[in-house]
């Protein structure tokens, strides 16, 4: 308890806040269960809400963060081919259930200069547990996920001519390559 008191009064600013953006998925994924060879799966879906919180804390000119968000996509095909996903067999005809499920967890830092405008550079690990399902009625369910840790860059710029009038943006760019598994993706906001 006297730890979180002095942890408390050495901090300027904790701000607690929930966002919402729009998402979209696209790309591929294969999962193969030696011996057999798995089919290449699209992965194609439309925008959806992502709810994320993010807990912020003030310290001097920098400012660290915890944040986690989650997206689920859910969606049903009738398949036109044979395809084969970790251990089933959907046959063509055969109508499938599909659930992709996001989380994405974030420890990050960005440098306050202060002043009336700013820019503000940063880095981040991202957490990232990707989670995909098909269901059939042939093939009951059938799941697998992939895990990530991630590293992002990025700057913000902020303009605050008035103490009650300001515009922020921010880029942020994130990449991992490691064997079958990349992870690439860019956010913009203002």
């Amino acid at each position: 308890m006297i730890f979180a008191c002095l942890v408390l009064h050495a901090m300027q600013e904790v701000e607690i806040r929930a966002d919402a953006w729009k998402s979209r998925l696209s790309g591929s994924m294969q999962f193969d269960e030696k011996p057999a060879v798995g089919d290449r799966i699209d992965l194609e879906a439309g925008s959806e809400w992502m709810p994320a919180l993010v807990v912020s804390v003030d310290s001097g000119s920098n400012r660290f963060s915890i944040s986690g968000a989650r997206l689920l996509w859910e969606s049903e095909e009738v398949q036109d081919r044979d395809r084969r996903w970790n251990e089933s067999l959907f046959a063509a005809g055969e109508s499938v259930e599909s659930r992709i499920d996001l989380f994405e967890g974030e420890l990050a830092w960005r440098h306050r200069p202060g002043g009336a405008f700013e820019i503000s550079p940063g880095a981040s690990l991202r957490y990232l547990r990707l989670e995909t399902v098909l269901t059939s009625e042939s093939q009951g369910r059938d799941d697998d996920h992939t895990i990530a840790l991630a590293p992002a860059g990025g700057v913000d710029l902020r303009w605050h001519p008035d103490p009650r009038l300001g515009v922020e943006a921010e880029v942020e760019v994130t990449w991992l390559d490691i064997g079958d598994l990349e992870v690439q993706g860019w956010e913009a906001g203002l």
